[in-house]
């Protein structure tokens, strides 16, 4: 349909090809492949190419149905007889496996656009963007899709990565079903996960930290929320204001301090990465521009590039900070890496309110828990 390299296009043909590619190159036929390499090893013994027994199957009261039909060579394009419990299986491995299912591809990553702002063609993954879930939170919830469908049978499945979920959704029926059971599902769970990763992050992270040297005034507190997550409100080091001291380096100089804030963002990596399980996790402190209203607004206001490595002494990041937890998960030390100087958490008893209510959809009247920290 396009000049090679020009754009992307869904395309069934494509993945007949790569079928009939991986056969000529391994000299066995697809069924086999595929059953050797991922449905034997992951445990799917309700999953194949092959129609199992009448008495397994959700089969539509319909003519049109195709429960029976063989699709011969456009098998790798979605022919697949499956169960929820066998897709779990495989979504969780995904999940677990994502980023280094090959040496050079985070699976899960866009590879080209789709037709919107918010939709963008994976491999072979079809990917969306939005901050309509959230709102008005204004931070985007990724969601990560495949979907297919023949007649009398439609199903997606959806992979969020950001909260460690996959969801599954085979209906046997007309696809309008399946539309109604995407927002039905996803938009209600992903703000009551939001909710529940805010309020973790309050009670793991969030608190005052002070110089385990006696001799230094050195102090960090962080604190956490649904709307901007983890975030350092102060760093003193030696009696200097460091978030004020690097802001000529990291943003405008002359910003007022209502402008910026200085956001938390986690590595997945590990000061310790050998150790069982690894210890010391890794973040990186990031000066974000604060949205504020009553300005001219600019078509570059939605512009986010990031760079978390922007500002080093001697040869470490000052962004730097690592979180070390006790025996029983609690993070109870941060270590600033670039100052040299570990800071240990200032206990404090108290509780914590999660008002679930706050990202319902209005439809209800949420729910609420007091936790005692």
């Amino acid at each position: 349909m396009y000049a090679p390299n020009q754009k992307s296009s869904y395309s069934n043909v494509a993945f007949e090809l790569l079928g009939l590619a991986i056969e000529n190159v391994t000299g066995l036929p697809y069924a086999e492949i595929l059953d050797r390499n991922i449905l034997t090893p992951l445990g799917m013994t309700n999953t194949s190419l092959a129609k199992p027994d009448d008495s397994t199957g959700a089969i539509p009261n319909t003519p049109d149905n195709v429960w029976d039909y063989p699709m011969g060579v456009q098998a790798p394009t979605g022919a697949l007889y499956t169960s929820p419990s066998d897709m779990s299986k495989y979504l969780r491995y995904i999940l677990t496996h994502y980023n280094g299912l090959t040496p050079s591809l985070n699976w899960l990553h866009p590879v080209s656009y789709g037709g919107s702002i918010s939709s963008f063609y994976g491999t072979p993954w079809e990917i969306f963007r939005t901050t309509k879930i959230l709102d008005p939170i204004a931070r985007a919830t990724t969601i990560v899709t495949k979907g297919g469908n023949l007649n009398g049978y439609s199903s997606m499945i959806f992979l969020l990565p950001d909260y460690d979920i996959g969801i599954t959704i085979l209906v046997a029926g007309t696809e309008d079903v399946l539309m109604r059971l995407r927002s039905i599902v996803t938009i209600p769970l992903v703000r009551g996960l939001d909710a529940l990763v805010a309020y973790d992050a309050a009670k793991t992270y969030a608190g005052v930290y002070t110089a385990i040297d006696s001799g230094l005034n050195t102090s960090l507190t962080l604190t956490s929320s649904a709307a901007r997550g983890l975030e350092i409100s102060s760093f003193i080091s030696n009696s200097t204001d460091v978030l004020s001291a690097l802001v000529p380096f990291q943003l405008e100089a002359g910003l007022p301090r209502s402008a910026w804030r200085a956001q938390l963002v986690p590595t997945l990596l590990y000061k310790n990465q050998s150790a069982v399980p690894p210890a010391g996790e890794l973040w990186r402190s990031l000066m974000v521009h604060n949205k504020v209203g009553g300005g001219e607004e600019d078509i570059w206001d939605d512009e986010c590039i990031t760079d978390e490595d922007p500002a080093m002494y001697a040869g470490v990041p000052l962004t730097e900070f690592v979180m070390w937890r006790d025996e029983h998960g609690r993070v109870t030390e941060v270590e600033a890496s670039g100052f040299r100087v570990k800071m240990r958490k200032v206990e404090e008893k108290k509780e914590v309110r999660l008002g679930l209510s706050e990202l319902s959809d209005g439809r209800g009247p949420g729910a609420q828990a007091v936790l005692g920290q």
